[in-house]
C-alpha cells in the first residue's frame, strides 16, 4: 500500500506503517476500579461515572450541536462517546476529540497527527511531533464545514492509531 490514509473497510495502517514495528496494535489495557478501555497501560484519566444528560443540563442548543458533532465523526468510523468529570470525549483505540460543553456552543479540541495552520482555532497544543491538539468553538452546525470534517476523518484515524502499526500479510 501507499502512504496515505484508508478508510475502506479492514483498512491497515499504512502513513507510518512499522514505526514500532508491530504487526498488531496491542490489546487495550482494562482499568481495574473502572473497567474502561485504553490504548496505554495506565492511561491517566477519572475513575467514575458520569453522564451527557449531567453535562448538557440547560445547554439544549450544545445538546444540539453534539447530535451534529457526532453524525459528522460517525461516517469516519467506530467510536465510543465518554462523558468524563471535566469534559467528554470521542475514543477509538485511544482519544481523538475532546470537548467542553458551554451553554450556547461547544469548546472542540481535536488530536491531529501534525499542526494544521487555520484562523478557526483558538489554541494549537503540540504533544509531541505526531500528537498535536487543536481547539476551536462549534457554535452551529454550518461550522461542520468541508474543512472540519476533513480534520475529523484525521483525527479519527488518530485515534484509531492508524500508522502505527505495521500492515499484515497481503495488505
Amino acid at each position: 500500500m501507499g502512504g496515505g490514509i484508508s478508510f475502506g473497510p479492514g483498512a491497515g495502517a499504512v502513513l507510518l506503517a512499522g514505526v514500532r514495528g508491530l504487526r498488531r496494535p496491542p490489546p487495550l489495557w482494562t482499568c481495574p476500579k473502572c473497567r474502561k478501555r485504553y490504548a496505554n497501560r495506565r492511561q491517566q484519566h477519572s475513575c467514575g461515572r458520569w453522564t451527557l444528560a449531567a453535562h448538557f443540563r440547560g445547554r439544549p442548543r450544545a445538546r444540539a450541536l453534539l447530535r451534529a458533532l457526532v453524525a459528522a465523526v460517525r461516517a469516519h468510523g467506530r467510536f465510543t462517546v465518554e462523558p468524563q468529570k471535566s469534559r467528554i470525549t470521542f475514543m477509538a483505540r485511544m482519544r481523538f476529540l475532546n470537548l467542553v460543553p458551554a451553554r450556547e456552543h461547544l469548546r472542540v479540541s481535536l488530536i491531529l497527527g501534525r499542526r494544521v495552520d487555520s484562523k478557526r482555532f483558538t489554541a494549537v497544543q503540540a504533544f509531541g511531533p505526531r500528537c498535536v491538539m487543536h481547539t476551536f468553538a462549534l457554535r452551529d452546525e454550518a461550522d461542520l464545514d468541508g474543512e472540519i470534517r476533513a480534520l475529523l476523518a484525521e483525527a479519527a484515524a488518530v485515534g484509531r492509531q492508524e500508522g502505527i502499526y505495521a500492515p499484515g500479510p497481503g495488505a
